[in-house]
């Protein structure tokens, strides 16, 4: 082996070795990034599922707000203006409290009578009842020493 060609060889041996190091480094990520998509892959339905409905949330939202913000700023102008008074204002005020309250008791009236509902219907239905004689209609059970001496 003479100088010329040592470095020549050992820079060959060099590339083989980070071939072979590139090659097992590729493998690496290809199998590493088959794993993850092999994991994220069943949630990307859900996470669309989610996304949707937050995007259909949020439009739903969109369009109310472009629905009230029209009268609301119409009201502003009107009061800005002196079109409208605080009185009147105050009153209206007070209107939409009372409908809040009257709608909060609708609500809690009815949920009050699905539950009394439900309980009462729980209580007329229980299973032991239809198969099982009521417990007056009963014998009275005896001891096997009362049954011989009878």
């Amino acid at each position: 082996m003479n100088r010329s060609t040592a470095p020549r060889r050992a820079a060959e041996k060099l590339r083989e070795v980070l071939d072979t190091d590139l090659d097992r480094t590729k493998d690496a990520a290809v199998h590493g990034a088959e794993q993850a998509w092999q994991r994220i892959a069943p949630h990307l339905d859900a996470l669309a599922t989610e996304a949707g409905h937050a995007v259909d949330r949020a439009r739903s939202t969109a369009v109310t707000a472009s629905r009230t913000v029209p009268g609301r700023s119409a009201a502003a102008l009107a009061a800005l203006r002196g079109k409208v008074g605080a009185a009147e204002i105050e009153q209206a005020r007070r209107q939409r409290g009372r409908r809040r309250a009257g709608s909060v008791a609708a609500i809690a009236a009815l949920a009050a009578a699905g539950v009394l509902a439900w309980a009462w219907f729980r209580e007329q239905s229980r299973y032991q009842e239809l198969f099982e004689e009521p417990p007056y209609l009963r014998a009275p059970e005896r001891s096997p020493a009362e049954a011989t001496s009878a």
